[in-house]
C-alpha cells in the first residue's frame, strides 16, 4: 500500500526547518571556511562538468515528486541505497533500541530516533504501514522542501559527489547527491548530520549531553503543538 504525501512538517522537515538557520552558517569548519577563495580559483580553471545539467535535473525532479504529493514508491528510486537502509535502520531503532543503545548513536540519528518516536507518541503517524519515515520525510515540507527556502548557491561537482551550500558560503555544502549509476541521488546520509551540526556544537559549548539537548530542543520547539509532553521516557521505545 502507498501514501500520499500529504503531512506536513513532520520529521526531517522539523529537524531542518526549526534549526535555526544560523546554525547552519556555522556547519563548515574554519579550515573550510579558509579555503574557500583557493579552491573557488583552482575550479575556475576547471573545464565544466558534462553532469552537472543532470544534478540540477535530479535535483529539481525530487523536489517536484516531493511536492506533488507523489507517493513513496516514486521517491525511494531518487535517494541512495545507503540512505534508504539508513531510513530503515532508523524506523527499526525507534521501535526497538533501549536508551543505553540509542545514546551510543551519533548525535543526528540519535535526534532522528527521538523526534521519530515524539511523533508516533503523539499519534502522528497513524495509518502509516511503509516507508513511514520517508512517508514524512519527503512532504511538501520535508527536507529537500526546507532546504529550497533557503538562499542556495550553485551546485558542486567534486568527483562523484555533488552538493550544494549556502548563497554566502557556497563551498561548505548542507546537501549532498551521489552520482551511482550514471544518475544523481541524494544522499540523506551525508547531509542529515550536516543539518544537526550546529545543535551538536552548541550541546558541546553547553557541556550538555546529546540526550539534554534533544530534549531540551523537541520541548522547545513543539511546545503547544503536542498531546503529550517531552520527556525522558522517549529515549526507550514508546510502546
Amino acid at each position: 500500500m502507498t501514501h500520499k504525501l500529504k503531512t506536513s512538517h513532520l520529521l526531517l522537515g522539523f529537524l531542518f526547518a526549526l534549526v535555526p538557520l544560523g546554525f547552519l552558517a556555522c556547519a563548515g569548519s574554519a579550515n573550510e571556511h579558509a579555503d574557500e577563495e583557493e579552491t573557488q580559483s583552482t575550479e575556475a580553471l576547471a573545464p565544466p562538468d558534462p553532469r552537472m545539467p543532470l544534478l540540477d535535473s535530479a535535483y529539481n525532479d525530487l523536489l517536484r515528486r516531493c511536492e506533488a504529493d507523489e507517493p513513496t514508491d516514486s521517491i525511494r528510486p531518487l535517494l541512495t541505497d545507503s540512505s534508504l537502509l539508513w531510513i530503515r535502520d532508523i524506523e527499526n531503532a525507534a521501535a526497538t533500541e533501549s536508551r543505553a543503545i540509542l545514546e551510543n548513536r551519533p548525535f543526528n540519528e540519535e535526534l532522528s530516533i527521538v523526534t521519530y518516536r515524539t511523533l508516533q507518541r503523539d499519534n502522528r503517524l497513524a495509518g502509516v504501514r511503509k516507508d513511514s519515515l520517508l512517508y514524512l520525510s519527503a512532504g511538501p515540507n520535508g527536507l529537500v522542501h526546507a532546504v529550497r527556502t533557503l538562499e542556495l548557491g550553485p551546485f558542486q561537482i567534486r568527483n562523484n559527489r555533488g552538493s550544494r551550500g549556502l548563497a554566502t558560503s557556497p563551498l561548505v555544502p548542507i546537501i549532498f547527491f551521489q552520482w551511482v549509476d550514471n544518475r544523481w541521488l541524494l544522499d540523506v546520509v551525508a547531509t542529515m548530520p550536516v543539518i544537526t551540526r550546529g545543535m551538536e556544537t552548541v550541546a558541546l559549548k553547553k557541556n550538555w549531553t546529546n540526550s539534554h539537548t534533544i530534549l531540551y530542543w523537541l520541548e522547545s520547539s513543539y511546545r503547544n503543538q503536542l498531546k503529550n509532553p517531552v520527556d525522558s521516557t522517549l529515549l526507550d521505545p514508546v510502546n
